[in-house]
């Protein structure tokens, strides 16, 4: 959102509490909140400016966690697709999808021979047992132009699972720029 220290979201906050909760999900809210706290000093009731201080700290402690946590995720490997030359990172695949039409694939018709995970341990095993149980029939499965499954594994054991016929997919007739390179070692 990023509030300005004058914002009038900022007095609506205090007596919308609904607009308060999405403002204390804003890591930029903090100092802002101290702004308008020093704004305020003498024109709103002292519980309210007292409440808001209270808010604002709380809200820096958990900047903190937050601030942890994104830096966290910067560490983890990204979902990628490597069809053996190339490597593309799968969040640019599915936006490249958008530009290519739905449609019901038969599931008899995916090669389920190869393991898309490697060779699995127990504890990789039920790592992707739970990635399958959440995994939702919302989205389709991606095919690369020669229609091996880029995207969808989970989705394609759960639908094995639970019997479907068919499940939704695009093939990906273009492969945008990829992100790099195999490396050959």
């Amino acid at each position: 959102m990023g509030y300005k220290k004058n914002d009038e979201c900022l007095d609506k906050a205090f007596e919308d509490e609904r607009l308060f909760v999405l403002m204390t999900r804003d890591m930029t809210a903090p100092p802002v909140i101290m702004e308008w706290i020093k704004l305020n000093l003498g024109l709103r009731p002292r519980e309210e400016l007292i409440e808001a201080l209270d808010c604002a700290i709380d809200m820096q402690k958990n900047y903190g966690d937050v601030w942890r946590r994104k830096e966290l995720l910067k560490k983890i490997k990204p979902n990628e697709y490597n069809d053996g030359s190339n490597i593309y990172n799968v969040l640019k695949l599915i936006e490249h999808a958008k530009k290519f039409e739905e449609f019901d694939l038969p599931l008899a018709g995916i090669d389920i021979s190869k393991s898309p995970w490697g060779d699995l341990n127990i504890k990789g095993m039920a790592y992707h047992i739970k990635r399958m149980q959440k995994a939702s029939f919302e989205h389709p499965i991606l095919l690369d132009p020669d229609g091996y499954t880029c995207d969808g594994w989970h989705r394609i054991l759960k639908a094995l699972i639970k019997g479907h016929r068919t499940i939704k997919a695009i093939r990906l007739e273009t492969m945008p720029k990829p992100d790099r390179q195999v490396d050959p070692e």
